[in-house]
């Protein structure tokens, strides 16, 4: 079942990494609080500015109370030390506070 407003939370957000590049480290966390399937689920600086869109030919299954972390890399060695990557994304947080929006089908679920 595809997520709708309530379903997903952006809990942390991480722009300005101290370990290592900003290119490398950027990563942010969402708490999903009702069992869904993240394909199709749109990341950008604003719902006119989506960047990513999930996309698998398996279905990308997520448990209620589950917290899911999207970062740059999944290489705890180059990604500032992040060991469970969920999703690997290139989107280019912004430095100067809020401009993620999370949408599914071009509604907004959740932004900072």
């Amino acid at each position: 079942m595809a997520p709708v407003v309530g379903d997903v939370v952006i809990t942390e957000l991480h722009p300005n990494p101290h370990a290592v590049t900003d290119g490398a480290g950027e990563w942010f966390e969402l708490l999903v609080l009702a069992d869904v399937d993240l394909n199709g689920l749109q990341l950008g600086k604003a719902l006119g500015d989506v960047r990513v869109t999930l996309q698998s030919s398996e279905c990308a299954r997520v448990s209620a109370g589950t917290y899911v972390l999207f970062a740059t890399s999944a290489e705890s060695v180059t990604n500032g030390g992040l060991a469970n990557v969920n999703f690997v994304v290139d989107l280019a947080l912004s430095s100067t506070g809020g401009g993620l929006v999370v949408a599914h089908d071009d509604v907004v679920l959740d932004g900072s």
